[in-house]
């Protein structure tokens, strides 16, 4: 299969609103993405004869819709994304037929080959330099990313983020991370082709990072995590992950030493537990290991890593 992309529109606008009411004094940004490809398929219908080569070509069209409201300390964001086949329809003996589906009949949708998903939501409030509190989507990282790593990654299709909630707590060069929920994985894909998009399997998540800083010439922390990944049927109840006993927790810690011997020095070691042999495909569990290291000189306008 190959795309030919037609159009391709993106842009962003932010405005001032009125003094007065609810709302009065924030800022609201908008970012549109939108795109419109051809997909061209060697695919062809079974038991029709002298068919034209390009016959079950179709057009996909998405959109991606970023909204941010900000007030003082507060922040409150959406992300809407939409996808539409065209070109995609026949009628064969007076029925409606769908060359291709982007979502099953099970999931909420207004035809086969039509999604419309809010896919972010959040809700966030900071407080000076003593931390913030975000519910909703967000994202989480410790260290180098061994232990826990859901980030995104536009550039690749990838955008899981965590639906629950998050914490930042600040006293001086000590800061506490927290972070829970139930993953939610990107279901509209941007540069790829949306076919047969699947209820998100909601895997549990919760984890925990403290740091100090400034402890001379280093940055120390420490960090755990929890997993808890559901089964196939837990997409009919997104919460049955919670039901569940923990799969996998994980033990780690952080060095970080700046300018030591003209070098900036990281290490990262950790430590899996897991509570059954199903993950690693063992009839026993076995626990794991995991390091790593790296050393970074900056030579003039050269980076060696």
């Amino acid at each position: 299969m190959t795309t030919w992309i037609l159009m391709l529109l993106s842009g962003a606008t932010a405005a001032e609103l009125p003094d007065d009411g609810l709302f009065g004094g924030g800022q609201l940004s908008v970012s549109e993405d939108f795109e419109l490809r051809y997909w061209a398929t060697d695919s062809v219908l079974e038991g029709v004869d002298n068919q034209p080569s390009n016959l079950l070509d179709y057009v996909e069209q998405v959109n991606r819709m970023n909204l941010l409201f900000s007030k003082d300390s507060v922040q409150f964001g959406l992300q809407f994304d939409e996808v539409l086949l065209l070109a995609n329809r026949y009628y064969l003996d007076d029925v409606l037929q769908y060359e291709n589906t982007i979502v099953p009949s099970a999931m909420l949708s207004p035809a086969p080959d039509a999604f419309l998903h809010l896919d972010k939501v959040f809700l966030k409030k900071r407080f000076g330099r003593a931390g913030s509190v975000q519910v909703g989507d967000h994202y989480a990282s410790f260290g180098r990313g061994l232990a826990l790593n859901l980030v995104k990654n536009t550039d690749i299709d990838i955008d899981t983020s965590l639906r629950g909630a998050t914490a930042t707590v600040k006293d001086g060069d000590w800061q506490a991370t927290f972070a829970a929920g139930l993953t939610n994985q990107q279901q509209v894909a941007q540069d790829n082709p949306n076919l047969n998009i699947r209820p998100n399997v909601n895997h549990l998540v919760a984890g925990a990072r403290l740091d100090a800083y400034g402890v001379g010439p280093g940055n120390f922390g420490l960090h755990g995590v929890v997993y808890q990944f559901a089964r196939e049927d837990a997409t009919k109840d997104s919460l049955n992950a919670l039901s569940q006993d923990v799969d996998a927790a994980v033990l780690g810690a952080t060095a970080e030493l700046n300018g030591v011997g003209g070098i900036d020095w990281y290490a990262e070691g950790d430590w899996f537990h897991y509570t059954s042999g199903e993950l690693v495909g063992k009839e026993e569990a076995e626990d794991g290991y995991a390091f790593y290291a790296s050393g970074a000189a900056y030579l003039g306008a050269v980076t060696v890593l």
